[in-house]
């Protein structure tokens, strides 16, 4: 294996992109392979890239494919009405939650729906 140009023996070779992914990619499959034990090859990571601990262990883990779920409970209403309470909510001039809560019987009747 040939040195780059100006690089002296046990001098590190600074790595470009490619390299960096194909190397990723390589320890992906070895840490995925040892589940568990994780450290050493995300110290081998931070050694090769001077990069942190955390990033080194994203970089292994790599990104889920599935898109992520909403969290939390269903609405429970559509956007029809979610629009409207929206503009309900403006038209009180923003109020926080307890005093829209109060404010709503007295809006309610006088509003007119389409």
């Amino acid at each position: 294996m040939a040195l780059p140009v100006g690089a002296t023996v046990g001098e590190r070779a600074p790595m470009g992109p490619q390299v960096i992914r194909e190397y990723a990619v390589k320890m992906a499959r070895r840490y995925r392979r040892r589940s568990g034990k994780s450290g050493a090859a995300a110290r081998r990571v931070c050694r090769g890239h001077r990069a942190a601990p955390q990033y080194a262990i994203t970089l292994l883990g790599g990104r889920s494919k599935r898109p992520a779920q909403r969290r939390g409970c269903p609405s429970r209403f559509g956007p029809e009405v979610a629009a409207a309470l929206v503009a309900l909510w403006r038209a009180m001039d923003y109020p926080w939650s307890r005093r829209l809560q109060a404010m709503l019987p007295l809006w309610l009747p006088r509003v007119a729906f389409d």
